[in-house]
Order: structure tokens, then sequence, then C-alpha cells
């Protein structure tokens, strides 16, 4: 909870050309909640992915943020995060930036802003409100019972809206990337309400700057590069699909921030959802054109080395983990039956949409197969997030945990970078698949009996 808690982004003590400070003083009455900033510190990072700065405000209250350099912008959008609330503003080094955040008794949160981009924080923090996209979508798709059409009307009011309240704002560069970013969220939500109509997608994305790096905030330039590719499969090779792309990017993107993104998409489609029958065919051309240093090589450079590593039929990497008890364990203490071997953590939604049907196979069908055993490893950090939430659920297969090093060295040798992640072993202890099938998978039975009968 928050009492008259006061976030200042102008300490006048602190304050210095080049640099922004941020003051957080709470009243008696409550203890002091987790306080992070997070920067969207290169062009394109959502919220989700930006740089975050935990807030450690001095014996004075006073939080200077200092030395931050911003990728080739000016200023960016940014986020303050306090206990569960989170509030949008503009970032701006050497600006003067107050907000005011309280709770009433009622619990309603109030912010007030004040200083320079105070109206520009107001009105991105509008623009996040209007596009959010549970306004606009419900999981699952099969419990939406909202028209498209009435979505439309509603997305075409908060659109219209909101370009009223932005010729308010003082003209100058944010405003105008408050304009873009306004426009390409609004395409954003009318591709996505083409459903199976690609013609009128098609028609949409026809004017996108394939080069506006504002528009990587809503993936257009994403969308629109890709929508000329022909279509992915994930089940085939990836090889010739990937090539494609680099070959576009060569000839169409100019804009470095937007071509570093593509980048990205570019590798985690090929190498993270689909697959190469010779990795190399694909990697080496795309490190060529990346560079070998850049930061997209740098992430995926494991990944790669672990698909050259963990091929069907080569020996598992071996790998360390604990029991409830704090006792170690090796994987290899499990050879002599195939390992489905389920990776998660207690904080991944996806991971645990996945164990109802772990459970389910489990206590159906291989409870009592002394071919096979089922393990799952989170990699939880907090330790008693995870002992609560088995203990809460007292799933019957094997439950352990990798932390710290544990969980950084068996990343690294498998290669993940998302959970949740399957791993199959064969009973001699070399890989089956290092990249398994799901539990939801329909043919998941099907799939693991075919190893155990092969198995050795």
């Amino acid at each position: 909870m928050l009492r008259n808690i006061i976030l200042t982004m102008a300490c006048v003590s602190a304050f210095t050309a080049g640099a922004q400070a941020l003051t957080v003083s709470f009243s008696d009455a409550v203890g002091r909640p987790e306080t992070f900033v997070g920067l969207s510190d290169r062009k394109g990072l959502s919220k989700y992915d930006a740089k975050m700065i935990e807030v450690m405000p001095d014996d004075k209250g006073c939080f200077t943020l200092d030395s931050i350099r911003l990728d080739g912008m000016d200023f960016c959008p940014a986020w303050l995060f306090v206990g569960d609330e989170v509030f949008p503003f503009i970032f701006q080094p050497g600006s003067k930036l107050e907000l005011k955040v309280t709770e009433r008794p009622d619990s309603v949160v109030n912010v007030v802003y004040k200083g320079s981009n105070a109206a520009a924080s107001e009105y991105f923090g509008r623009y996040e409100s209007a596009f959010d996209y549970e306004r606009f979508f419900v999981y699952p798709p099969e419990n939406d019972t909202v028209s498209v059409e009435s979505k439309r009307k509603l997305l075409d009011g908060s659109y219209r809206k909101l370009m009223s309240e932005l010729k308010r704002l003082p003209k100058g560069d944010v405003r105008t990337f408050l304009d873009r970013l306004t426009r390409d969220a609004y395409l954003n939500y009318q591709i996505r309400f083409c459903g199976d109509d690609r013609r009128k997608a098609d028609e949409l994305m026809s004017g996108v700057d394939l080069n506006s790096w504002i528009g990587l905030y809503n993936n257009i330039p994403v969308w629109a590069f890709e929508n000329k590719l022909s279509r992915p499969d994930y089940d085939a090779d990836m090889t010739s699909w990937g090539l494609e792309y680099l070959e576009a990017l060569k000839t169409k993107i100019t804009d470095t921030a937007v071509r570093d993104f593509l980048l990205g998409s570019c590798a985690e489609q090929v190498i993270g959802w689909g697959h190469c029958d010779n990795i190399d065919d694909f990697w080496t051309p795309f490190v060529a054109l990346a560079g070998e240093n850049s930061r997209v090589v740098r992430r995926y450079e494991d990944k790669v080395r672990s698909l050259k590593r963990n091929k069907p039929g080569m020996p598992a990497i071996d790998f360390t983990f604990k029991d409830r008890d704090g006792n170690s364990h090796r994987i290899s203490d499990y050879f002599g039956k195939v390992l489905y071997i389920d990776l998660w953590a207690s904080w991944c939604g996806p991971c645990r949409k996945e164990i109802p049907y772990i459970e389910t196979h489990y206590k159906e069908y291989y409870k009592d197969n002394d071919k096979v055993s089922f393990i799952s490893i989170s990699i939880d950090e907090d330790r008693d997030a995870w002992l609560r939430l088995i203990d809460k659920d007292k799933p019957e297969w094997l439950q352990f945990i990798a932390s710290g090093e544990e969980s950084r060295a068996l990343s690294k040798a498998y290669g993940i970078m998302g959970i949740p992640r399957f791993l199959l072993i064969n009973a001699d202890g070399t890989i089956a698949d290092a990249d398994a099938f799901r539990p939801s998978d329909e043919t998941f039975r099907q799939k693991l009996d075919e190893v155990i009968s092969v198995s050795k």
C-alpha cells in the first residue's frame, strides 16, 4: 500500500545538468515498497524490456539518476514501478520533472506531474491506458464475447480523443514522438482486427515506413517488413527463410535501430522457434551481417553452441540441482530411464499452464511406467515462492530447483533463452530432443511412447 508517497524527478539539492533526480519519501504508517525506474534506453524497447534501475534513496530521501546514456535519443519512454503500480513518464536527462503519487483511503492512486515534460508524461500515461491490450482482447480467445465492430468503435473513440489531447502539448520533438507513437498504436490494433483478412492487413501495412524506429514500440516496421517475405514454416528447415530475411534486410533497411531489431526477430524465429538442419548455413551469414560483437550475436551464441552440442544421440550434458531439503543431485543420477524434464518457474504463467497437462499424463498413463521419469526443475531465485507453489499443488512427480550458478550453467549448456522448456533424454543418457514437445501437445503420449519404445 502507498501512503503519501512523493516521487520527485528533480531533487533541488542533487539536481545537476545532465542528470535527473528521484526523491522517494514514505510516511511512518507504511513500509517502503520495492521501487524501480525502467528506461527504454535503446530505441524500441518496451517497458518489459526496459533497463531497470532500483530506486535506493539516501538518508535524505534523494535518489539521483546520473551518467545515463540514451542510444541516439535525447529523451525516452520510462516507467516508475512502485510495488504493483506503474507510472509512465518521459525521461529526459537535464530536465526537471516531479511526480507526486498518493493513495487515498479508498485505495485510489493519484499522480500529479510537475516540471518539464509534465504534460507529455500525463499524455503518455493516458496513451498506455487507451491502448491497454486487455481492453481489446481476452485470453483465451474463445472466451471473448465482444464483437470486432464494437472493438473498432472503442479504438476509434480512444484514438480521436488522444489526438485531440495531443494538440494541447507544447510543440517540439517530444510531441512529434508521441504523435507517431499514437498513430502507430492505432495502426497496430487495426491490423490485429483484420483477423484472417490478409488483403485488408496488407493494405494497412502498404504505406508503413520500414525505417521508422519509433514504430518499433508497436512492432509496425517489423510486421510490414516480414509481411513481404514468404511465410515461415517452423516445422521445416528454416535456413532458406532466414537467408531470404537477411537479403531483404540488406536492401530495404537503413535505420540502425530497426536493423538491429529485425536481426533479433530473425534469429528468434529461425533459432528460437524453428530449426536448421545445419545451423552454420544460417548462422555464418547472420554473424557476417550482424557483426561478431553485436548484441544479437552475443545473445544467441550460447544457443547456437548448444544446438551443435545437443543433437539427438549425443551425450546429455550433466548438470546439478537441489531438492527441497537442499541436497544436491545430478541429472546423470537418473539415467537408466527416459527422462522428460520440465524447466519452469513459479512466476512464469505459460509454465504453470503446462503443469495440469503434466499431471494428467503422469497420473493417467505414466505413474506406474518403470521406463520413464518425469522431472520438474524450477529456475526460481525465490526458493520460498517455489516451495509455496509445490506445497499448494502437491505434484507427485520429482521436483527440484536450480538457482544462481546452477541455473546459469544449465541455461548455457542447453541454450535456454526462455521457459517453459522441455528436455527429453534417453535411458542411456543421450539426447532424444533438447527442445522437446510440450505436455499440452495433443500428440504428447504418442511422441513420448515412440521415444520410450526405442530408448536403450
